[in-house]
Parts: C-alpha cells; structure tokens; sequence
C-alpha cells in the first residue's frame, strides 16, 4: 500500500471539516508563516490540532508498518486502564481523512489522535555526556532546531564555528565556569550562556 505525500496531508489537514470523518472539530494550529505546526520522521507526520479549548497531536502515516493498526488499537485499549499522569490517551481512526492523492489508490487514511503534549523536541535539546571534552569545528554548526544545549564540566574546548548558524536560546553550563566557557563562545552567544 502506498500512502499520500506530506504535502498531499497538509493540504487535506487545511480543510478539517470537509476531509475528517469524525474529527471535523479539530482545526490546525498554524505557525507564523501561516502553514500547519507540524512534523516528520520516517513513518508518519504529526500536525498540531485544536478544538480550540485543547491541543492534540494528529499523526498520519506516510509508509506501510506491518501491525500497525492492531498495535495502536491494543495499545490505546490498555491505556483506557492506566491512571496515570505520564500516559495520554491515544485513539486509532481508521479511513478517517480524506486526502486527495496522486499516490495513493485509497483516499481515506488511518490517523492516530493523542493529547498534545508541550516539551521540548530531541532535536532542540541536547545534553552533551560527561566524558566529552572537545567540540570540533562545525559540531553543531547549521543545526538550526537546535536551541537549548547543555555543557558538562568535562569540557575543556570549543572549536571555532562550533555553533555557528544555530538559533541557540541557551546555552547551559555548570555553576562557576562562565568565564571559561566564555572564551570558547562567540560574542553574539555570549549573553545565552546560563550557570546551572
């Protein structure tokens, strides 16, 4: 079975109340640039959704998963009986959007709906092991997701370029090592480093 394109899901995800059988009340969340929040891995897209009072994420699947259907449906029956704050619950839609498209031979996907849950993505995050000690040149350099990263004492260099071209928010490094770190980042960074 071949599945539509992402591009083929933003649109349909664009006119909910036309192309969902049963979520007709979600909307998309839009970003600043006016497109759907959403984002990809290698199976599925997930679009941010909201039915104006909640946020949920809606994942559409972009390639076969042998099982899929009847893992999602076991696993969201047996989080009916979990009471628990760390689970959200989670509900499989079959032939629920509508998507028009010129690669798939059937126009009513599966979605998977489940809470939104805010937080920060692995990819804006990274917490460096304790054993690391050198950043290389261009280590990071045009990891533009990558906003928030955290240095471990063991460090004792920092490659020119390191960062360049990340849209760091912060940069955190042990209590008592500003002024070392200091050295090592651009002036431009300088004022994100935070002591933890």
């Amino acid at each position: 079975m071949t599945y539509p394109l992402i591009s083929e899901y933003k649109d349909a995800i664009l006119s909910p109340e036309d192309n969902f059988k049963e979520l007709t009340y979600l909307r998309p969340v839009l970003g600043s640039d006016g497109q759907p929040i959403m984002t990809s891995g290698n199976f599925a897209v997930v679009f941010k959704m909201t039915d104006g009072k909640k946020d949920y994420a809606v994942k559409c699947f972009t390639k076969e998963q042998e099982g899929r259907d009847k893992a999602y449906r076991m696993i969201a029956d047996n989080l009916e009986c979990v009471d628990s704050k760390y689970f959200t619950p989670i509900k499989f839609y079959d032939n629920e959007l509508f998507v028009d498209s010129a690669t798939s031979t059937n126009k009513e996907q599966p979605v998977l709906l489940v809470d939104w849950v805010k937080g920060l993505n692995l990819d804006e995050y990274i917490n460096i092991p304790d054993h690391i000690t050198i950043f290389g040149v261009n280590a990071f350099s045009d990891c533009d997701s990558l906003t928030n990263i955290t240095i471990p004492n063991s460090v004792t260099s920092i490659v020119d370029c390191a960062f360049q071209d990340c849209n760091l928010i912060h940069i955190y490094i042990p209590k008592g090592t500003k002024e070392r770190f200091s050295q090592f980042i651009s002036e431009d960074d300088i004022d994100k480093l935070t002591e933890i």
